[in-house]
């Protein structure tokens, strides 16, 4: 009788997550999955049929999770705590991260999802110092939008990369670059 395994694709995104954080997709095959997930390599290929589908199902979900922390602070009343909110935005995006180079190197047909994701996350962002400029009456900076936008996102997956052991510095000198955009 074959054995009856629970949450068996929580435990194949799970691995996957790591996995392709800490090797990057080229380096990892499905049997290494299927390993790390303790199940054969023909029950992970009954859920994805292939690296590709199975690495998307990771990105999706990972944004997901992030989208979700970031609707939440976004949508607490009161004043509104950039330093919450870089920090969920930079540990999460550190997280992906390991995932992140394979998305800028993902075929055409794959260019779309990776615009939105951007895009989304900038938005987030966006939503965030706009609600922190009406708390602090500060007129909108519309001219240069879209550049302080991407220069705050870009610090987020630049600092993670370059200073991986100083999280707290690089979440501070976030944090502190948006509070002078928005005073």
């Amino acid at each position: 009788m074959p054995k009856t395994i629970k949450n068996v694709n929580q435990k194949i995104i799970e691995s996957a997550v790591k996995l392709f954080s800490k090797k990057g997709y080229n380096k990892v095959r499905m049997v290494d999955i299927a390993v790390h997930s303790n199940i054969a390599v023909g029950t992970l290929y009954n859920y994805y049929k292939n690296k590709r589908e199975l690495f998307w199902a990771v990105i999706e979900r990972q944004f997901s999770s992030l989208y979700a922390k970031l609707s939440e602070i976004i949508s607490e009343q009161g004043n509104h705590n950039i330093m919450e909110f870089i920090t969920v935005l930079y540990d999460e995006v550190v997280e992906i991260n390991g995932l992140s180079g394979e998305l800028l190197n993902s075929p055409k047909e794959e260019e779309k999802l990776i615009k939105s994701l951007k895009k989304d996350l900038l938005n987030f962002i966006d939503q965030i110092i706009v609600k922190k400029n009406k708390e602090n009456n500060v007129v909108a900076f519309d001219s240069d939008r879209d550049r302080i936008l991407r220069i705050i996102l870009l610090s987020v997956i630049n600092l993670g990369r370059y200073y991986p052991n100083e999280r707290e510095v690089n979440i501070l000198f976030i944090s502190n670059l948006v509070d002078k955009i928005t005073k």
